[in-house]
């Protein structure tokens, strides 16, 4: 940013308000926060697939994959030894594709990958989404994996949380300082 584009707001959005606990965001910096619920989005696929023993953490290689895969597995350690939790993180698609093949039966997975436009990958993360989902009940804590074969989850209205952001970034435009606009707190989590 000092390299860059010195001086200038950044407005940020769908950032769990615990990655900005002990922070210091630095001066013209605001933004909306998102409300997660993993509890809940891994209390709704135990709910829906109540003989399930293990639960499958499948993530990207991208740093906030890497960090949503932490989250989730830690969640789901909490119902151990009742739940194995399988960590399948980073993977190639075709390492990935083998690891889902080889999941155990009663397996449900919960999937998080953000989409790495810049490798153009033959495969994507939705076309992998959409494979695991074929064989595994399939589970996101994030809106964008819906309409691609995912159960559900618990998570907050992207759309209102973008439009929340896009108000505040409206502000600045308009002569108010970052620093006079506090960061706001996003839409609650709800199950879908």
């Amino acid at each position: 940013r000092q390299e860059l584009f010195p001086g200038t707001p950044i407005v940020f959005s769908s950032v769990p308000s615990r990655r900005l606990e002990g922070q210091n965001l630095g001066p013209g910096v605001t933004g909306v926060t998102m409300n997660t619920d993993l509890p809940g989005t891994a209390d709704l696929a135990l709910r829906l697939a109540p003989d399930t023993k293990n639960a499958a953490v499948v993530v990207g290689a991208a740093e906030p994959d890497r960090y949503w895969g932490a989250a989730m597995d830690q969640e789901l350690r909490l119902h151990q030894p009742k739940l194995n939790v399988i960590y399948l993180p980073g993977l190639s698609p075709d390492q990935l594709l083998k690891g889902v093949a080889a999941l155990p039966p009663d397996t449900v997975v919960f999937f998080q990958a953000i989409p790495e436009e810049a490798a153009q990958p033959v495969i994507g993360p939705f076309d992998i989404l959409s494979t695991v989902a074929q064989q595994f009940q399939t589970y996101c804590f994030v809106n964008r994996c819906m309409g691609h074969g995912t159960v559900g989850g618990s998570y907050p209205d992207a759309v209102e949380q973008e439009n929340d952001a896009g108000k505040l970034a409206a502000r600045i435009l308009s002569g108010e300082t970052p620093e006079s606009i506090p960061i706001m707190h996003g839409p609650p989590a709800l199950a879908h």
